[in-house]
């Protein structure tokens, strides 16, 4: 008995069944829109939502998770502009040497 090797009867490129060439462009228009749509749908919502801080959020141990930010900004002015600078040590080679925010100029800005 002669076996033959399986080959698929319709070996022929032109007899194989494709989707058309204007097809496959109204899929990708389609396509495209749905992608585009979403995004707009997206970028809408974010728009109309409140821009808050992240929940657990704290800048200089304030906490300020919740808050819109020209809320956080004016909480972190309250609480950080009253708040005394302590003394920094800056050390060269093997000076040290402390310095005294104010005398050299810093502040704190917000």
């Amino acid at each position: 008995m002669d076996r033959k090797p399986m080959m698929p009867e319709n070996t022929d490129v032109k007899s194989r069944r494709s989707i058309p060439l204007g097809k496959r462009y109204l899929v990708l228009i389609v396509a495209f829109v749905v992608l585009v749509s979403g995004v707009g749908v997206a970028y809408a919502v974010d728009k109309n939502r409140n821009s808050t801080l992240a929940e657990g959020l704290t800048v200089a141990g304030v906490p300020v998770g919740g808050l819109r930010s020209e809320e956080a900004t004016i909480k972190l002015k309250r609480k950080l502009s009253n708040r005394n600078l302590q003394p920094i040590e800056v050390t060269r080679k093997d000076e040290t040497f402390r310095l005294n925010p104010q005398y050299v100029g810093m502040r704190i800005e917000i």
